[in-house]
């Protein structure tokens, strides 16, 4: 008898450390899924903005000094956590320019012009901001704003539009580039 009840014992045992195990799995991804409720997100469509000024055929005359994108040139897609009862589930939405081949007398704007779709669940959302443009420097700038008081939800598609001043003749003649970089942070 001795011997089974040993036997009975270690099943238990290892019935207990299966559970355990079981329990440690469940909770690592709880924490991942978590982690994926408890961040802000924001992505854009990846466009490229090619802009080729019209041949000038006078002498005398300049190239147009002003180039708009379409209205949606670039879609953003901006996510706000579960937690908005805690201030979590709001974000400031902030954009700059980081140059790599640019000149100073080239200016590049951008603004907002819709508000796009609202995904998901999502309790007082509100998306809000400006829709003028906002000249785009180095230093970050505050674009628009998500506010949630319970969200399981993103907006999606934000249209937005850019537009180039400054293009003329005096240019030294080359490529200029530059990178559009957004943010999402806490209000």
């Amino acid at each position: 008898m001795k011997t089974n009840k040993s036997i009975h014992t270690l099943n238990i045992e290892q019935a207990f450390m299966r559970i355990i195990f079981i329990l440690f799995v469940l909770t690592l991804a709880s924490i991942s899924c978590t982690a994926q409720i408890l961040f802000r997100t924001v992505t854009t469509s990846t466009p490229t903005w090619n802009i080729t000024p019209t041949a000038i055929t006078e002498a005398g005359n300049d190239y147009s000094s002003e180039y708009s994108s379409a209205e949606n040139q670039i879609l953003l897609n901006a996510y706000v956590p579960l937690i908005g009862l805690t201030g979590q589930g709001n974000g400031k939405i902030s954009v700059h320019q980081e140059n790599s081949t640019w000149n100073n007398l080239l200016t590049l704007s951008i603004k907002r012009t819709g508000s796009g779709t609202l995904e998901g669940i999502c309790v007082n959302c509100k998306l809000y901001g400006s829709l003028n443009e906002i000249t785009l420097t180095n230093i970050p700038q505050e674009i628009f704003n998500i506010e949630a008081v319970l969200s399981i939800a993103s907006y999606t598609n934000i249209p937005l539009q850019l537009k180039l001043r400054g293009v003329s003749v005096v240019l030294p003649v080359k490529n200029y580039a530059t990178k559009v970089i957004f943010t999402i942070t806490a209000i």
